[in-house]
């Protein structure tokens, strides 16, 4: 299942007894809670009782990445609970193309939106805001003392930092995303 950052997701949940039967007879204790892989941090959902033995289930997920969903009654996992759920970031709609890029080799996008962009043809990499417009270049002489020669991946997490690969130094570079941007280690051997 997924879901995105900052929209509702619902469910509706049918309880049923233990002969399978709908189980009208009172309001039962119904619960959810969105839970992060990462670091365990949790959020709570909203749980509103329909009509007969039906249950609305809905959460607003404010952070990206895998969670689980425990939905429980009457403290009891329900059935296949908890669920797999992974949660998108939220993107605004593309309005225009990121231009003035050379020979872009890899892009990923923070969970603020900030999409960033390793360049062969620069040697660099460069950093947009979500409409496109270039905030920041990194550029290769500038890392590390002995630069880069050919970045090809990247990837951000949540903790801001940026991770660029160098496929001729073969090695891994990370960047603290600040101002201004700290060339953090670099994994691997940068011999050519």
């Amino acid at each position: 299942e997924t879901a995105t950052v900052g929209e509702e997701a619902t469910a509706t949940l049918h309880v049923l007894d233990k002969e399978s039967k709908d189980y009208v007879e009172h309001e039962v204790d119904v619960s959810c809670e969105l839970t992060s892989c990462i670091d365990n941090a949790s959020e709570k959902g909203i749980v509103k009782k329909r009509e007969g033995n039906c249950y609305d289930i809905s959460y607003e997920p404010t952070r990206r990445g895998r969670h689980q969903l425990h939905v429980k009654v009457v403290d009891q996992h329900i059935r296949g609970s908890p669920f797999d759920v992974v949660i998108l970031p939220k993107f605004a709609t593309p309005t225009r193309f990121i231009r003035a890029v050379q020979k872009p080799r890899g892009v990923t996008i923070n969970e603020e939106g900030k999409v960033f962009v390793a360049e062969k043809g620069a040697g660099d990499f460069s950093i947009f805001d979500a409409s496109g417009n270039r905030m920041e270049t990194v550029p290769a002489a500038s890392s590390f003392g002995s630069g880069w020669i050919f970045p090809c991946g990247i990837a951000a997490d949540d903790d801001g930092n940026v991770f660029v690969t160098d496929t001729q130094r073969n090695c891994i570079r990370k960047f603290v995303i600040s101002n201004p941007i700290i060339p953090s280690f670099v994994v691997g051997r940068e011999g050519k």
